[in-house]
């Protein structure tokens, strides 16, 4: 009980009191009888989250759910190393030691397409940077792994790490008004940081070519602007 060692109105950190001061005085409590039982109540917590915070912005032809034991092919940079909470409540990156996409779809029973999570493990890009060049066993393996294709779509950004209004990319956005971009004095316009980027643009049209069903994953505590020219890219 710190109320016998500190005044409400005193401004005085944990860290500041001494030992001395805390001695006998103060009890600490778990819920929990071992890291095992926090864990299990963490995962428990998350799902809950996930299910109260998570949207369905689209679900043509019923694409959703898939099949248990669904054949699918995940695409995209960071579609190993989901983002966590945002920054300004600590988030990290499941780099950090959590579950990645691929490896939380298999352990749901999906089968994943390791050629493909292979290529991304050995190629791992940045926020926005994506790839169509893939290899021919890649390739090929789409053939096998096609019940359905998964591209995750990331952005970071919180307190203290605020989105841009204006990236390095250039925009043809000259059909109708958007309020949100910038347009230099020599009439270039630029994108800002929640728009897809070119590279996941040409990403999406790879995969739309390549699979008769296409699952967008939004995985950013902020809201995207997914659309181009008035028509959805997801």
């Amino acid at each position: 009980d710190w109320s016998s060692d500190v005044c409400s109105s005193d401004l005085v950190s944990v860290a500041s009191v001494s030992a001395s001061s805390t001695t006998n005085k103060s009890k600490y409590y778990t819920a929990y009888g071992s890291e095992d039982e926090a864990v299990e109540a963490a995962v428990e917590l998350q799902t809950r989250i996930a299910a109260e915070g998570d949207v369905l912005l689209k679900n043509k032809n019923n694409a959703l759910p898939l099949s248990s034991s669904a054949k699918i092919s995940v695409f995209g940079g960071r579609q190993n190393n989901v983002l966590g909470v945002s920054k300004s409540s600590g988030g990290t990156s499941s780099g950090s030691g959590g579950l990645g996409l691929c490896t939380a779809l298999s352990e749901s029973g999906f089968k994943v397409n390791p050629t493909l999570e292979e290529f991304y493990q050995n190629n791992e890009t940045s926020i926005g940077s994506e790839t169509t060049s893939f290899t021919g066993r890649v390739e090929s393996s789409l053939n096998f792994y096609n019940d359905a294709a998964i591209v995750m779509l990331s952005r970071e950004g919180g307190e203290g790490s605020d989105a841009s209004r204006v990236t390095t990319e250039k925009t043809d956005e000259d059909d109708f008004e958007h309020q949100a971009l910038y347009t230099d004095d020599k009439g270039n316009t630029y994108k800002h940081y929640l728009m897809l980027t070119n590279e996941e643009e040409a990403l999406l049209k790879y995969v739309k070519e390549h699979f008769n069903k296409v699952v967008v994953l939004i995985n950013s505590s902020n809201a995207m602007e997914v659309s181009r020219d008035r028509k959805s890219v997801v």
